[in-house]
């Protein structure tokens, strides 16, 4: 019924009953069971460290029951829980420990020719490979997933999944098909009458109408995306909503909002003990444009200069408003600015952040006119137009043509 709240409070009933059976392998079984199902119920509910103590503890009971007996259900147990681990994981942003996970999973799914299964590591590698920044790669495989998930009726799984995709579709071009997607899939959790999946799927509707340009949409969005977190006492997805919600006022330009909004977004992922992985890295460079458009240009250069090792796209954004901050500063320093904003464009076209990769040339450009290199900047805004009217942006497209127009009179 995909009432979730309801399920994790009986689970945990039956947790706490298991302790009073007999140590027997039908109970060891039913308590795997009822771990897996945890899982399914809590991965955005719970913290990822109680989650992870659990899969393990289930980890080791179900690795004892296919020493001792070989059992193809009891293998099958064990591939559950390797998925959730990788799961958890993922939620860590450990995307490599993730993918090791997931791909102990694939053989025996195979074998036992568990179809749902198959998907679903499938699914997750293409999750951790887009949060890694791979956009084409993820994108072909969370597309392959889909038609498996729908056949198998994992309907919540497929939510989120066509949710995503949506998003990657917008990133790497095309606004329309992606949010028409990502729109079909809180559709169908509506439908599911799921609060978890009508929430988390519009976590990344709100990032596609944020990078599609469609502002008022990433507000109202965000905006009910808190209120449903709310409703089901999902802490980490409330913590989201402030963030998107943060992100899409900065560039409306109510500054005000939107440091008070993104103050919100951290201030819940403190009171969770600071667990926020999956996204932290896309938040930070939220915060970082949201610092900019307020005009603290030292606290954006400060956060920039802070992040080690985090994935291409939120690099390639911290990228460009550090470039942008060294350029506004009292005394710029144009040449470290010109390096930040090549590296933003450069890092964002790798991973195939195609629309955010145009608004970083649109900056460089900025930064090129005013150092009154006229022609590179005609040559990064001929590049962004291009972008912009292939993707059907016809507000961003007008604002780059005038821009041109003003180089070339």
């Amino acid at each position: 019924l995909c009432a979730s709240a309801e399920a994790r409070k009986i689970y945990r009933w039956a947790e706490r009953a298991h302790k009073h059976l007999p140590d027997t392998v039908e109970n060891r079984r039913r308590r795997v069971d009822t771990s897996v199902k945890v899982c399914v119920v809590s991965w955005l509910s719970d913290p990822p460290e109680e989650l992870l103590e659990r899969a393990q503890e289930a980890e080791r009971l179900v690795q004892d029951l296919v020493d001792g007996y070989g059992a193809a259900e009891d293998r099958l147990r064990l591939a559950q829980i390797h998925y959730w681990l990788g799961r958890i994981h993922y939620m860590h942003a450990a995307y490599r420990e993730a993918t090791d996970y997931f791909e102990q999973v694939l053989p025996v799914a195979r074998e036992l020719d568990d179809q749902e299964l198959l998907a679903l590591p499938s699914l997750a590698v293409g999750q951790a490979t887009a949060m890694r920044g791979q956009y084409p790669e993820a994108e072909k495989l969370i597309r392959e997933a889909l038609p498996l998930l729908e056949k198998t009726g994992s309907w919540r799984e497929w939510v989120n999944a066509s949710a995503i995709h949506g998003f990657l579709v917008v990133a790497m071009g095309d606004p329309s098909a992606g949010i028409s997607e990502a729109e079909r899939a809180v559709d169908k959790a509506q439908e599911l009458k799921s609060l978890t999946e009508s929430a988390a799927s519009r976590s990344p509707l709100a990032g596609a109408y944020l990078f599609a340009d469609e502002l008022p949409s990433a507000l109202e969005c965000a905006d009910r995306l808190a209120e449903i977190a709310e409703q089901s006492n999902d802490r980490v997805l409330l913590s989201y909503a402030y963030g998107w919600r943060g992100w899409a006022e900065s560039r409306m330009k109510d500054h005000d909002s939107a440091s008070e909004s993104m103050a919100r977004s951290q201030q819940i992922a403190k009171e969770l003990g600071g667990r926020l992985h999956l996204h932290g890295d896309w938040f930070l460079a939220a915060r970082a444009e949201v610092a900019l458009g307020a005009g603290r240009l030292e606290e954006v250069i400060g956060l920039a200069e802070g992040t080690t090792e985090i994935p291409l796209i939120p690099l390639g954004l911290i990228q460009r408003s550090w470039g942008q901050a060294l350029d506004a500063l009292e005394t710029p320093r144009p040449d470290e600015a010109e390096t930040h904003l090549m590296q933003s464009v450069a890092t964002l076209e790798d991973g195939s952040h195609q629309l955010e990769a145009a608004r970083s040339r649109v900056a460089l450009a900025k930064h090129y006119y005013d150092r009154n290199n006229i022609t590179a900047a005609q040559t990064e805004l001929e590049k962004a137009l291009e972008q912009w009217e292939a993707s059907g942006l016809t507000r961003e497209a007008k604002r780059t043509r005038d821009f041109l127009v003003g180089l070339q009179s």
